[in-house]
This record gives structure tokens, C-alpha cells and sequence, in this order.
């Protein structure tokens, strides 16, 4: 099953157009790694992926849902409901930003979750 698919993702930052037509499909219990020099558009990606960035044009789907649809060139967003809804679900952790210090990795990533109430130490 594809846990996260993204289809020809645009993104620009003024007349600067930093992805162009990127593809990609995750499936469920697949490792993907993002690798490329500084300045390539990796993180520009995941937060376009994450929705923490709105895309300009292309198509997101997590698990078979629409989170962002190309219509006509341009990304039109699921309804807030929606989207909230898939947020519950997926995330990113950054590699070494707002970290609590003194804690595991893995203490890193339940407590956010939570204190959201969007997950219980057991289904964590």
C-alpha cells in the first residue's frame, strides 16, 4: 500500500522555481532517504510533503487521500476537516532542531504526539 505519494510537486519562491516536477512514491514500511547537496530542494520537499509549505502545483496523497490536487497547474488543498484528519497520521522530525535535551530519540518523538492527544504511549 503507498502510505505517501506525491505527483509532479512544484514550488517556487518568487521567481525562483526550486522543484520541478518531482515524483515520488513511499510505501508502507519502506525506508526512503533524501540525499542531494545543499540548496537542492531536500527540505523544501519534505516540507512541501508534510504540508508545512504549500505546493504550487502537483498532487499529495497519504494512504489514498487527497491532501493537495493539481487542478488546472495549481494545488488546490483538501477541506480543513481533511486535513487535519491526515495530519493526525503523518509527521516530520527534524534532524536536530527543537529537540529535548536529556531525552531518547524515541521520547522525542511520543511526547509531541501525546500531548496533542493524537496517540497513547501503547499505540505509539
Amino acid at each position: 500500500m503507498d502510505i505517501l505519494k506525491i505527483n509532479h510537486l512544484r514550488k517556487s519562491f518568487g521567481s525562483l522555481e526550486v522543484l520541478k516536477d518531482i515524483s515520488l512514491t513511499v510505501k508502507e514500511s519502506e525506508v526512503l532517504s533524501i540525499i542531494g547537496p545543499s540548496g537542492s530542494g531536500k527540505s523544501t520537499a519534505l516540507r512541501c510533503a508534510t504540508m508545512l509549505e504549500k505546493m504550487d502545483g502537483g498532487d499529495l496523497i497519504y494512504s489514498g487521500e487527497y491532501a493537495a490536487k493539481d487542478v488546472d497547474g495549481v494545488s488546490v488543498y483538501a477541506d480543513k476537516t481533511k486535513l487535519q484528519q491526515i495530519k493526525r497520521d503523518f509527521s516530520l522530525v527534524f534532524q536536530s532542531f527543537n529537540l529535548i535535551p536529556r531525552t531518547t530519540a524515541i521520547k522525542n518523538v511520543e511526547l509531541p504526539m501525546i500531548y496533542a492527544k493524537v496517540g497513547s504511549k501503547e499505540r505509539i
